[in-house]
């Protein structure tokens, strides 16, 4: 199995664009741009992926550094106005309004694995189980 090429026959695919159009993925401009979005919903840690493909350990570092030294000033100089918000919320103090997240629900594997067959479904098999639970649970099934 070669991944790399995997991946980049991947990367064409409507699938990678949409990754790349919400993922992290640019100039530090565009970085703190889409860092910025998190931070206004008040989210404070993300996990970032830089090693990855063929990507050499010497260019790994100089992306965290330019990572490190472009884009993480901004938002370490908000962690005290955001730690305030989070003790706030935490104390009681600040309520938050509660989310409807169903349509953000994931399919749990655990729910469509067939425990006589012990066998993960397939793809288009899962697709169709999210389906048929989300019109059952929206009443149109």
């Amino acid at each position: 199995m070669d991944l790399w090429n995997e991946y980049q026959q991947w990367r064409t695919t409507d699938k990678a664009a949409k990754a790349f159009e919400t993922g992290l993925i640019g100039s530090p401009d565009t970085i703190r741009r889409k860092l910025r979005e998190y931070a206004d919903s008040n989210i404070d840690q993300i996990i970032l992926l830089n090693q990855s493909g063929n990507t050499s350990h010497e260019d790994i570092c100089a992306s965290l550094e330019l990572f490190a030294r472009e884009v993480m000033p901004e938002f370490h100089a908000l962690e005290p106005e955001h730690q305030a918000w989070k003790q706030a919320v935490m104390s009681g103090e600040l309520q938050l309004d509660d989310l409807d997240v169903k349509q953000h629900r994931k399919l749990a594997v655990s729910e469509v694995i067939d425990p006589a067959a012990a066998k993960r479904p397939s793809q288009a098999q899962i697709q169709e189980i999210a389906r048929n639970k989300a019109a059952a649970e929206s009443g149109g099934g």
